[in-house]
């Protein structure tokens, strides 16, 4: 589970399955701005940005799935399902 700006897509929460799952520590997604952008497989990177960030700018929920690069250099199939909020 992680939450972020519907904009600037910066980490805000995520939980410690995160860090079970990859192998990052949790302080890394929350102070570092484009952490996660950067685990992003490079071949689905441009995709999985456009996508994700044309539906969060429309306040469309989505899915998604993409591939991500762990802290052992293993890579891993992600699903995410996004539900955006959008404050005032």
């Amino acid at each position: 589970v992680w939450e972020g700006h519907p904009e600037t897509f910066q980490i805000s929460f995520v939980s410690q399955q995160a860090e079970r799952m990859l192998g990052y520590p949790l302080h890394r997604w929350l102070e570092e701005p484009d952490f996660f952008a950067k685990l992003i497989h490079p071949e689905d990177y441009p995709a999985i940005v456009a996508y994700c960030g044309e539906q969060t700018k429309l306040g469309k929920d989505h899915q998604c799935a993409y591939r991500v690069i762990a802290a052992n250099r293993q890579i891993h199939w992600l699903h995410d399902f996004v539900k955006v909020e959008l404050g005032t």
